[in-house]
């Protein structure tokens, strides 16, 4: 009997370790996901979107990591440590530096494969951020764009109407100038405007002016924004800080950065991403709208941000690996990352297609978003525009703003400078 019992118990165990193997078998692949997180409510979604793929995908795993700081410098790790996550973020003015170094591989051949998408329903300008010495990298599922918002408490205390579609560059300055408001001792309680990143105020001034940064801004080899047009563009941001006083010079003492500004009532309007809409919306004391960008001389053109999901080189497992890219970026995920159009929006679907769904309901404070979405073109990247557009330009700007500097010296000095440490350096 004592047999008996020891030959079923083995017999047991035997039958648990061949169901254990069985069920490891099945599982065909481990794939690592990984991005920056900007909203809490963003890791949650990425986790139910990889649950559903799994349960989609039978066999396939997905351990996704979203993180709040840090990412760029833990991708760099990962990838020099030959343990790259499969798929993961790239803001596209970052691609042609790591294309270089050799970090995601081209997704032609699945894009235009048995088993792509309809690249036609992608906005052309999408394709061109992510598009490499002839080669896609990815598409972002969605964008956003350079809008302009404003508190409307501040607009009808002074009745004065709010900004419109048919609002010049101009219009924004006096409008700033009379937003303004100063304590019996002078001291300014609240700006007209505010805008920290001014490098990209400065490109859409450039842009709805009909002028560029280079000779070719994907494939630059001249500088041309210290021409007649970017002096321009300088001297309006100056204008605002030390003429009108519409706007606090960089590192005025108090002064809060300037998305925090717009929340708290300090800034009366800024320029900033239809991202914001979504942090915006959860302040119920905070009355505020959107507007399209202003008009230049030759039209409005603004910056939208893009971002894609690439396809790590170092991956063992790249069928899988595209087949989430497809999932992740795919029409339906897009329309729920951007609410439907409602305000909880977090980005602007890049399917064309998607503002045509019966799902697709724009708000009023995303309908300017819609409309500044069809004027907007990706922010620059040719190789290290980013070290071009946030560690020169932005802070020669800076310079300009804040300081009594001449503009035209300045412009010219960073020419020089982009010239012999980006341009002449191109791959």
């Amino acid at each position: 009997m004592k047999r008996l019992v020891t030959l079923l118990i083995l017999i047991a165990l035997s039958l648990g370790f061949v169901q254990a193997v069985s069920a490891q078998s099945e599982i065909k692949a481990v794939l690592h996901a990984m991005c920056w997180i900007s909203f809490v409510e963003e890791n949650s979604l990425y986790q139910n979107w990889a649950r559903a793929f799994e349960k989609k995908n039978p066999g396939v795993m997905v351990q996704f990591e979203g993180l709040p700081q840090g990412y760029g410098e833990k991708v760099a790790a990962l990838f020099a440590a030959g343990t790259a996550p499969d798929m993961y973020f790239i803001h596209t003015p970052g691609l042609p530096s790591q294309v270089e170094q050799g970090m995601p591989q081209p997704l032609d051949a699945y894009i235009d494969g048995p088993k792509g998408i309809n690249a036609k329903d992608i906005f052309p300008a999408v394709w061109k951020a992510s598009t490499y010495k002839g080669e896609r990298y990815g598409w972002s599922q969605v964008n956003g764009c350079q809008i302009l918002y404003y508190n409307k408490k501040y607009f009808d205390q002074i009745k004065l109407p709010y900004p419109t579609d048919k609002w010049t560059w101009d219009d924004l300055a006096a409008a700033a100038k009379k937003l303004t408001k100063k304590d019996d001792k002078g001291r300014v309680s609240v700006y007209g405007f505010q805008c920290d990143e001014l490098n990209r105020v400065f490109t859409s001034y450039l842009w709805c002016n009909g002028a560029t940064h280079f000779d070719n801004d994907d494939s630059p080899k001249e500088v041309r924004f210290n021409g007649p047009e970017g002096l321009k563009a300088a001297l309006y941001l100056k204008n605002l800080v030390q003429t009108l006083g519409a706007a606090p010079a960089p590192g005025t003492p108090g002064a809060l950065g300037y998305r925090e500004a717009f929340r708290t009532g300090t800034a009366a309007m800024i320029l900033d991403g239809s991202w914001m809409i979504l942090p915006y919306s959860k302040q119920k004391d905070l009355l505020w709208g959107t507007q399209v960008i202003p008009l230049g001389s030759k039209g409005r053109l603004g910056w939208y941000d893009d971002v894609i999901w690439a396809m790590a080189s170092q991956t063992k497992h790249p069928d899988e690996t595209w087949e989430l890219i497809k999932f992740f970026s795919s029409k339906e995920a897009a329309l729920e990352r951007a609410n439907y159009g409602g305000d909880a929006l977090s980005g602007m679907p890049s399917w064309i297609s998607a503002y045509k769904d019966p799902k697709w309901k724009p708000t009023a404070r995303v309908k300017p978003v819609e409309a500044q979405m069809a004027q907007s073109r990706p922010e620059m990247a040719f190789w290290n525009a980013g070290m071009f557009h946030w560690d020169l330009l932005g802070p020669a700007l800076q310079e300009i703003v804040g300081t009594n500097v001449d503009p035209q010296k300045r412009l010219n000095d960073l020419a020089q400078e982009v010239q012999e440490k980006i341009l002449d350096q191109m791959p």
